[in-house]
């Protein structure tokens, strides 16, 4: 009987240590930093996220020690993880460089021979490397089939779509993800829909597969969300997308 006991205690505490260590990890830390450097905006006091950088990097230590699973986390979960890894590593990549002009001209090679600052591995999850690329292609874009996630992530760009004061949490990460395309859509300053022909963001030209594929699907898409419907028929141009640092002036 005490063998049993003892093995039950020991199977008890085994799965406790498994549910803490395998739930959702915390973006607390995350959303006070966006908070205090992300502006009404969107623009990022990326000096202020140097003097915070011991505060962003544990947090990243906590992200890249923490791997999501299927049995305590939900898909949301899931999707606001990989969101908030790309956004806290892209913002890591500029207050570690700090100060640059543009995200594009930081420079891989020494690490990485061969790749783009995209392509570079250097997010290492539970001993696992991920390159920003992958982790919005072949994990955000392929395992979601979701659109909206185009307007959460964070390029560090001024013609990028803006970062939340807050980071996303799965349990209201649809609200986040509504409210921030409805507001990239909506900003005139990356698409006109307005004029003859609209002029919108390269965003919809890149990834105009995961819109449906189409400029008549495109349009659909935006209409779901712009203030002013834009006829089926209407002719599109794309802006020029701006690298420039998206910095608090």
């Amino acid at each position: 009987m005490r063998c049993i006991l003892t093995l039950i205690l020991i199977i008890t505490g085994a799965s406790i240590i498994s549910a803490q260590i395998s739930k959702p990890v915390s973006h607390t830390p995350f959303t006070s930093l966006l908070k205090k450097h992300v502006n009404d905006d969107g623009l990022i006091n990326y000096a202020g996220f140097v003097k915070d950088s011991t505060i962003l990097k544990r947090y990243l230590k906590l992200l890249c020690k923490t791997e999501p699973n299927n049995k305590f986390w939900t898909e949301d979960d899931i999707k606001a993880y990989w969101i908030n890894v790309y956004n806290a590593h892209t913002i890591f990549l500029i207050v570690k460089n700090y100060p640059v002009k543009s995200i594009k001209d930081l420079n891989p090679e020494a690490e990485d021979p061969g790749n783009n600052i995209w392509q570079s591995r250097f997010i290492i999850i539970k001993g696992t490397p991920y390159s920003l690329d992958e982790i919005e292609n072949r994990i955000l874009r392929r395992d979601f089939n979701d659109p909206r996630i185009h307007f959460a992530l964070c390029c560090a760009s001024i013609s990028c779509p803006v970062i939340l004061k807050e980071a996303y949490e799965g349990k209201k990460i649809n609200d986040q993800l509504e409210a921030n395309t409805t507001r990239f859509i909506n900003n005139e300053k990356e698409n006109e829909l307005k004029t003859d022909p609209i002029k919108i963001s390269q965003i919809f030209n890149w990834y105009r597969d995961d819109f449906g594929g189409d400029r008549a699907s495109v349009i659909k898409f935006i209409n779901k969300y712009a203030k002013e419907s834009i006829v089926p028929e209407a002719a599109v141009d794309f802006k020029e997308y701006d690298w420039g640092l998206n910095v608090q002036p």
